[in-house]
């Protein structure tokens, strides 16, 4: 098993907003686009990891567009510096 699919992977919320950005920033006919986006992530997040997280949340959005948002669930976890981390899950 490798890193990226470790359940012990973990995203801040500055995380997920760096990444949101990144995904505006590289857009989908930028050449090495998501090695990009894990690079302005930060250099502990791996590629696979990126486009994970970018496929849960992408499920998240439609959850919520098709009105089923009760089946997805994201849980904050307190790290140890006190920042917000986030999880996606499915129920």
């Amino acid at each position: 098993m490798s890193g990226s699919d470790s359940p012990k992977v973990t995203w801040t919320i500055k995380e997920d907003q760096i990444l949101e950005t990144a995904l505006f920033v590289h857009d989908e006919n930028s050449p090495n686009r998501w090695e990009k986006i894990a690079k302005d992530v930060g250099g502990k997040k791996t590629v696979e990891d990126v486009k994970k997280r970018y496929m849960l949340l992408q499920d998240a959005i439609n959850s919520i567009e098709s009105g089923e948002s009760e089946n997805f669930k994201i849980v904050y976890e307190d790290d140890k510096e006190g920042d917000k981390k986030k999880k996606g899950s499915k129920k």
